[in-house]
């Protein structure tokens, strides 16, 4: 799966990084990068001296990283999965590599399906852990600048897969206050992709891999918000059919 160059780079590394261990006068047996499906990357030794694994950790205490290379590593790594995952018969997203002082090594790549799932999720409800937050400081910054707010509806509508502005209800101690809003002005920082990431959660959550997850046919994501709340994914998200004609 991985060419020979990138393996020979991995074997380098290992060795040479390996000789700046604040335990490299013992002697080591092995080494393996463990790869895991969320892209992080270890490098752990295996000592003669102990059958438990010892992390890698440079002199600024980082605990499985800070080998040679590790850019160019995890690079590597992480393009030869992605460009897996088009192939059912080649696509991994675990894996380990074992490398030996002389040399030699071993590897394993499998495909993780539940923690495929697991990670997708996960990545969902940051999304809206992240929608949510950043909502709160846009209502109390720009939309109602100096008064106070109890609690929001925010109504995000998609329509053939592209998101609609959001909706946005504000209750306040005088009534309710309607706001509408494009997705891509929530936040400064976050603007040139955020379209882009909802329209991926709804082709997964709707159409793909997710969907299993979800209402059949939702068109619409409702967030609950609360001042006083921290944001709870099942609590303050809810996934909904909604007539598109009323938005």
């Amino acid at each position: 799966m991985i060419s020979k160059n990138d393996m020979d780079l991995l074997i380098a590394s290992a060795i040479s990084s390996y000789q700046k261990y604040p335990i490299s006068n013992k002697q080591w047996v092995k080494a393996s990068y463990i790869i895991n499906v969320a892209g992080g990357i270890g490098l752990f030794y295996y000592l003669k001296e102990t059958p438990d694994p010892q992390p890698l950790n440079t002199k600024e205490g980082s605990s499985g990283r800070g080998f040679d290379n590790d850019q160019t590593i995890a690079k590597i790594l992480a393009n030869n999965r992605e460009s897996s995952k088009s192939n059912p018969n080649t696509r991994w997203n675990k894996g380990t590599i074992t490398i030996y002082p002389d040399g030699r090594y071993e590897s394993e790549f499998i495909w993780d399906q539940q923690a495929h799932i697991d990670f997708r999720m996960k990545d969902l409800r940051a999304a809206f852990s992240f929608l949510y937050s950043e909502s709160d400081i846009k209502i109390t910054d720009a939309l109602l600048p100096g008064q106070e707010w109890e609690k929001a509806v925010i109504i995000m509508p998609f329509v053939n897969g592209h998101i609609l502005p959001l909706q946005i209800e504000v209750t306040t101690k005088h009534g309710i206050k309607q706001f509408s809003l494009l997705v891509q002005n929530l936040t400064y920082e976050e603007a040139p992709y955020l379209i882009k990431r909802f329209e991926d959660i709804y082709q997964l959550a709707n159409e793909g891999e997710l969907k299993q997850h979800f209402a059949p046919g939702w068109n619409t994501v409702v967030i609950y918000q609360n001042r006083l709340e921290f944001f709870d994914f099942e609590q303050h998200v809810k996934f909904d059919y909604r007539n598109t004609l009323l938005f």
